[in-house]
């Protein structure tokens, strides 16, 4: 459902045991701990930064709109299937 959120635009809170530390790192919104006290903490901090959620929200969307749409994911394949089949160099 992350990605689903960042296509539209909209920040999201996750722990870290989501494994999707990229959201934090291109400021698309904040990795916690899972515990109750992380995602109180996190939540808290997102929703004093009304301004910042914009900003976090259009991040991602373009972090996911880069790495996790189909036309992308297709190239990614496209350009494996060359190296495999030897039509390009590794």
């Amino acid at each position: 459902m992350a990605l689903e959120a960042g296509i539209s635009g909209t920040p999201v809170l996750l722990t870290d045991r989501c494994g999707f530390g990229e959201v934090a790192e291109v400021g698309g919104g904040q990795v916690v701990p899972a515990t109750v006290e992380g995602l109180r903490a996190g939540l808290d901090g997102m929703l004093k930064d009304t301004e910042g959620l914009g900003q976090m929200g259009e991040k991602l969307r373009a972090f996911v709109a880069e790495r996790y749409t189909w036309g992308t994911a297709v190239e990614r394949y496209l350009k494996l299937y060359r190296r495999i089949l030897g039509l390009t160099e590794p």
